[in-house]
């Protein structure tokens, strides 16, 4: 965010950074932001109604793969099938999950966040309608599919957004509030759906429909944060207003097609998942955290309903362990982010990416135990 050496008064005031595919020298009509356009400069309330929001989102799309987890019996009575078949409604939107942001993230790049945002719900909440009213249980399984894989856009940029609010100093606790709620989620859902069981199985998919519509609606309030779609913006912006159609973002000169440009996202994303040594310990450390997780739908009602006599209630109350236990490493950032803060300042605000692994040294060990 550098200021254009050669601005003059005749043009509007601008900030212009030469990129690649764009001419060295600087550019009068090559709009960049200023200081005041950057996400981070907007209200910090603003910033936490849109972290509030989005982690709201992943808690919705989470606890959606979750939800047909207490219903399998139900499921397996009406459709008359095994409960081991049924279970594939939980497999099949979770590998949608799996599979969706390895395709879609790239677009996020392209064509904004916030797109992403509206999309990944709208065709969720649309993939939710066969699956609560549907009659046949290939129909069942295959809009659970779909719509893990349409939500999955919305998780894979979550992140993203957050990072690009807050600077990298403040950024500790809100990132840790958006990676938490991907966690409350699976246990938060099956904690009340034992009670509501008597509405039948489809109410918890009519509950699923209302709540990703209400997360359409608010991620309205979620601003775009990406650099280039701000930019295209700002540029088509000032062409309107000064009736000079010269301004233009770096973006919108330099050659794309589509095809590639998502091919290239798409390699890049596998070329970090692979030969990234520390991304690719990070996923497989995920990942068994996430397969544990997710085994705990099998094995609780096997432990509290079997052996212990609990009703469905009860046992899925037992997933309120799980849901404290993550409360209580949300609440330790109190402590980690003045940490995270001296941190950085020892290493000038650049400090190496294996310092923040202090976190998971404690967590590997807590979670065994």
């Amino acid at each position: 965010m550098e200021k254009n050496a050669q601005s003059t008064a005749s043009l509007p005031k601008t900030l212009v950074r030469p990129s690649s595919g764009v001419s060295e020298k600087h550019d009068p009509y090559l709009v960049a932001l200023e200081p005041e356009d950057d996400p981070t400069s907007l209200p910090l309330w603003r910033r936490w109604l849109a972290t509030v929001i989005v982690n709201m989102g992943a808690i919705c799309v989470t606890g959606a793969s979750a939800m047909a987890a207490t219903a399998e019996h139900s499921i397996s009575a009406e459709f008359h099938v095994s409960v081991e078949v049924t279970i594939l409604s939980v497999t099949l939107f979770t590998l949608g999950l799996g599979v969706g942001p390895v395709l879609i993230g790239p677009l996020a790049e392209m064509i904004g966040q916030r797109k992403i945002y509206l999309g990944s719900f709208f065709t969720m909440w649309c993939f939710t309608w066969p699956t609560a009213f549907s009659h046949s249980l290939a129909v069942h399984l295959i809009f659970r599919f779909l719509a893990g894989f349409c939500g999955s856009a919305f998780l894979s940029i979550g992140g993203a957004t957050i990072t690009n609010l807050f600077r990298p100093e403040d950024v500790g606790v809100p990132m840790a509030a958006y990676t938490i709620s991907t966690f409350i989620g699976p246990v938060l859902t099956p904690m009340f759906q034992g009670y509501t069981k008597n509405a039948g199985w489809r109410w918890m998919y009519y509950v699923l429909l209302m709540w990703s519509f209400a997360e359409t609606i608010a991620l309205l309030a979620v601003p775009e944060t990406v650099m280039a779609v701000l930019l295209r913006k700002k540029a088509a912006k000032l062409r309107k207003s000064t009736g000079d159609q010269s301004y233009y973002a770096a973006s919108e000169r330099a050659e794309h097609d589509f095809g590639s440009d998502l091919w290239k996202g798409l390699k890049d994303i596998l070329s970090i998942m692979l030969f990234d040594r520390m991304a690719f310990l990070l996923d497989v450390w995920l990942s068994l955290i996430l397969g544990i997780l997710y085994l705990t739908f099998q094995a609780f009602p096997i432990i509290f309903a079997g052996k212990h006599g609990f009703n469905p209630g009860q046992t899925n109350l037992s997933f309120m362990g799980v849901l404290i236990g993550e409360l209580i490493a949300l609440a330790s950032m109190v402590y980690w982010a003045p940490w995270g803060k001296r941190v950085a300042q020892r290493h000038g605000g650049n400090p190496p990416p294996e310092v923040w692994f202090a976190m998971g040294k404690i967590g590997g060990i807590l979670i065994p135990i």
